[in-house]
């Protein structure tokens, strides 16, 4: 009887075990077919958002492609004309393609980014270089309007500091186009500086003042807010100066603040931004030191460009700015008929090679790769600047690994070309 029992209970145990492994296994399999099911559409969203990315990189690239047609000729058009009324016609056209660059940019610097940005790349910097930068950048747009750039240094004792160069001047850049913008043709837009120094951190507080149309202070009110909250707002004014916005997270990546208000008279932009100082001999022996005591470009005049180009339009706009630097200037249409120009040519022919990215037969990247491997003392010495539409660091990585000394976006900014291009050429 006793033997019994215990069959009997160990029966009712087995079972119960089978009972369990069986649910389990349910549950194992239930779990493995969800987990499936959860990957694949985290597949199917993946690809989606890589092919909506690349659908709006080659929408964007298109526009910006157009951007360029319109602008370069504008630009072109205020140096020739002589006529007041178009000499307004075509400033409005570029105040309103800096706009269109600003929305592009706050695409991909903020929504792209999450507004993380990229990382910091400190450098040693001068800061009577960065203002060179700034003056050289702004200068077209400062002619338009007949206003001058004043800083003020008064209150700095130390001008040599480490920080992101790049991200600073874009900052003060976007800033100084607003300012340009909203203030009064024939005046001044003051740039203080001030240095604030304690044990823990230093700064520099800068100090953006301009004379004329206020900025609507509820626009202003929307930007001074944490970034944070900014990326979470959707009752986004659709007057609101996306310059700003691209400033404030870009400051906030550099570990500063940012306050815009309007005064008296006009409108004003407290910058307060983080410096590490470092003295100016160890400037002067760090491999980041350039020269510029002078502000002035070096003479284009008789210098021989190769424009590349397949764009009609493009390589016509191109051309012409060139031209208007004193360049003597030719043209072929793609990458194959670059590499062909400047082989059957003697060396130091060309002087700069003006390269766009994409092209038919032979791409820049590839022609510029291959003209760097030409067994000849000039080709890796040439200027390859190249020219594209697309927009984000990733291309640019690319184009300087191919060997570009530098890379511009489309349209194209006139100030910045002549700045790559006084930096390089001989």
């Amino acid at each position: 009887m006793d033997n019994s029992i215990y069959y009997i209970v160990l029966l009712v145990m087995i079972i119960i075990l089978l009972i369990i492994l069986f649910i389990n296994a349910r549950k194992t399999n239930e779990y493995a077919k969800t987990n499936l099911e959860l990957h694949i559409a985290v597949s199917n969203a993946e690809k989606k958002l890589k092919a909506d990315r690349e659908l709006y990189k080659r929408f964007l690239r298109d526009m910006r492609t157009q951007m360029n047609n319109v602008v370069g000729f504008a630009t072109l058009g205020i140096d020739e004309t002589e006529d007041h009324a178009i000499y307004e016609y075509f400033s409005e056209i570029i105040d309103a393609n800096n706009e269109n660059v600003s929305l592009m940019e706050c695409f991909n610097n903020i929504i792209i980014t999450e507004g993380k940005g990229e990382s910091l790349e400190v450098e040693y910097v001068s800061l009577d270089n960065i203002i060179i930068n700034i003056l050289k950048e702004n200068d077209t747009a400062l002619k338009v309007k007949n206003q001058k750039l004043i800083f003020d240094l008064s209150m700095v004792d130390n001008k040599y500091i480490i920080i992101d160069r790049k991200k600073l001047e874009f900052v003060l850049n976007n800033i100084i186009k607003v300012a340009n913008k909203y203030a009064n043709s024939n005046s001044m837009i003051n740039i203080k500086v001030k240095e604030e120094l304690s044990r823990n951190k230093n700064n520099y507080l800068i100090e953006i003042e301009t004379i004329g149309r206020k900025i609507n202070s509820n626009e202003l009110k929307y930007v001074n807010k944490p970034t944070v909250l900014i990326n979470k707002d959707n009752n986004i004014n659709s007057n609101l100066s996306f310059n700003l916005i691209v400033a404030h997270y870009l400051i906030d990546s550099l570990g500063g603040k940012y306050h815009g208000s309007n005064w008296e008279n006009g409108n004003r932009f407290v910058l307060k931004i983080p410096i590490s100082i470092i003295s100016k001999e160890k400037y002067e022996n760090s491999i980041f030191y350039e020269d510029k005591s002078s502000s002035s470009f070096k003479s284009l005049t008789g210098k021989r460009a190769l424009v590349v180009e397949d764009n009609e339009i493009n390589a016509k706009i191109e051309i012409n700015i060139l031209k208007k630097f004193g360049m003597v200037v030719e043209r072929v249409d793609n990458g194959k008929k670059a590499l062909i120009a400047f082989h059957e040519h003697e060396p130091n022919y060309y002087n700069l090679i003006l390269m766009d990215v994409r092209m038919p037969e032979m791409n820049g990247m590839r022609a510029t790769n291959a003209i760097r491997k030409i067994d000849r003392v000039d080709s890796k010495d040439i200027p390859i600047i190249g020219l594209s539409a697309s927009v984000g660091s990733d291309n640019e990585k690319e184009c300087l690994e191919f060997g570009m000394n530098a890379y511009l976006t489309k349209p194209i900014d006139v100030s910045k070309l002549r700045i790559t291009i006084d930096k390089y050429i001989k």
